[in-house]
């Protein structure tokens, strides 16, 4: 995903459900992703699929949360907008939106 700088690949069975774990690598040394790892930083956020995206960015900011990335497609999701927000307890957490 050349936006998020990133190769990403999913595990999961691909069940309606189900868990998925996503791995990145960084596209290059200057991606936010390599940047992340040269923290000492391995598993550094969660993402939740929802229905209206800008609905829950709005809910998280009136939570005190920062919206860090607003939303673009995503290649890992067939082009479905993802969002990034960090949370008052600086968890940082991604949004992508339900497929229509």
């Amino acid at each position: 995903d050349p936006t998020q700088e990133a190769t990403v690949a999913f595990i999961g069975t691909g069940e309606p459900g189900d868990v998925l774990f996503e791995l990145i690598a960084p596209l290059g040394e200057k991606s936010h992703v390599a940047r992340t790892l040269a923290k000492g930083v391995s598993a550094y956020h969660v993402c939740y699929e929802v229905e209206d995206i800008e609905a829950t960015l709005e809910d998280f900011r009136s939570k005190g949360s920062i919206v860090i990335s607003k939303p673009v497609p995503a290649v890992a999701y067939d082009g479905r907008r993802i969002a990034w927000v960090m949370t008052p307890t600086r968890q940082i957490t991604e949004f992508v939106e339900a497929p229509s």
